[in-house]
């Protein structure tokens, strides 16, 4: 049963020009794994040696799933013994691959040639290489092939299955991949990776803080340190790390205490923007750019200092100022008493519930009125009052003067300040010349 199967298996492959081979161990001849790759291209002299003493540590009635350094996947059966095989004969193999789930040539190519930092005369052999490899559209398509063949290979719908990367396949490495290195200087990449790290963890600590200062002064360190690029195209490079910073500083403002939707808000909106930076220069200002941001986002939404209750009812007002935030409607989403809200908030922030709403909403009203055209009757609603002239007696209380007056004195400013600075500008008139 167990050849019929294994039979129908290998037609099934052949017939989807997928390369596979039966082998047992040890095997003197291995070209075929990777095309010659490995020992014809790179003069891996040891590799036949190294798979053979691989392939030994591998279980039978198992399927494993590899990816090497060069993005080709593979997939290996340990075939179990047949009913009739004698005692000593060899442990078989069903290899499957190498298979690619992506083409690749162009960029594409290009980054992953600089990521394996391989010397420049192997650039055409190792282009023409993927030329002769199978290219497989529908990973998730392979995958489940692969476990029927599995099932009925081992006659077991729950058989093991094992996935590995590159760094668990060592036998098909040839050199420490992503990690340059000095020869002269062989403990130079590790203070320099050190180095990296401090920097990038003073970023971080400053941002807990919201220390803006501090946060400026690390992110320039960390940008003086010239972190030599991974891919072959600079500005994808440190695009990359740059959503790379973001992220990092999306867990520093978390662990501060800011909500994830405040997080989230502006770290996708950094996203969008960091993809459209033109320059290594760019990339470079725009992490400053990220560091002030999330000091400042600790700065204004961090609840570290207030137990869950209050965290929650701070991030619900905060969010959504034209929700219902009135004490009962607060304490029905915490499933809490009012009372017993109204105590809490109190005792933590030193201000009743009521206050610190309107607070809020007075200062996110000043916000649209000096950045936005709306009509105040549309401010009022936004900052959740829907009578216009509460709005403006509850913001005269507040502010001094009404909601028109605030808009027209701040424009009033603004104009006074661009005068200003015109006349600084400008070169002196004749008439203006000291007599």
């Amino acid at each position: 049963m167990e050849k019929i199967v294994l039979d129908l298996i290998q037609e099934l492959l052949t017939a989807d020009g997928i390369p596979y081979h039966r082998i047992a161990c040890p095997c003197e001849d291995w070209d075929w794994i990777d095309f010659g790759l490995r020992t014809r291209i790179l003069g891996v002299d040891d590799f036949p040696d190294k798979m053979n003493r691989f392939f030994d540590t591998l279980r039978k009635d198992t399927a494993y799933h590899f990816v090497d350094e060069f993005q080709c996947h593979y997939t290996v059966f340990g075939l179990p013994s047949l009913e009739d095989a004698a005692p000593d004969v060899p442990p078989e193999y069903l290899v499957v691959g190498p298979v690619l789930f992506e083409r690749v040539y162009g960029e594409r190519f290009e980054t992953l040639f600089g990521q394996l930092r391989m010397p420049p005369r192997l650039r055409e052999p190792l282009r023409s290489h993927y030329q002769n490899v199978p290219t497989i559209p529908f990973p998730s398509h392979y995958e489940s092939i692969m476990s029927v063949f599995a099932r009925f290979l081992f006659e077991n719908p729950d058989c093991r299955k094992i996935f590995k990367s590159a760094g668990d396949l060592e036998n098909l490495r040839f050199h420490y991949g992503g990690i340059s290195r000095v020869p002269e200087k062989p403990f130079l990449n590790i203070q320099y990776i050190e180095e990296r790290y401090r920097a990038e963890n003073a970023v971080l600590t400053a941002i807990g803080h919201g220390n803006e200062t501090q946060a400026m002064e690390s992110v320039k360190k960390l940008v003086n340190l010239g972190i030599p690029p991974r891919l072959a195209d600079t500005l994808r490079d440190r695009k990359d790390l740059t959503i790379t910073l973001n992220s990092l500083m999306r867990k520093a403002a978390e662990q501060a205490g800011v909500h994830p939707i405040h997080i989230d808000s502006f770290s996708n909106q950094s996203v969008r923007q960091i993809e459209e930076l033109e320059s290594v220069e760019q990339c470079q200002s725009f992490q400053r750019r990220l560091a002030l941001g999330y000091c400042r986002l600790v700065r204004k939404y961090s609840t570290s200092g207030y137990s869950l209750p209050v965290q929650k009812v701070i991030t619900c007002i905060t969010t959504d100022l034209s929700a219902d935030l009135g004490l009962k409607a607060l304490a029905g989403k915490l499933n809490v008493t009012p009372s017993y809200l109204s105590s809490l908030f109190r005792k933590e922030t030193g201000m009743t519930l009521t206050d610190y709403v309107n607070q809020q909403r007075i200062a996110h009203a000043q916000h649209l009125l000096l950045n936005t055209s709306f009509p105040i009757k549309s401010i009022a609603q936004q900052c959740g009052i829907a009578d216009l002239n509460y709005f403006v007696r509850m913001f005269k209380r507040a502010a001094g003067v009404t909601p028109k007056v605030y808009r027209d004195s701040a424009a009033h400013s603004q104009h006074l300040e661009i005068v200003r600075n015109h006349e600084e500008e400008s070169p002196a008139l004749p008439g203006n010349l000291p007599g």
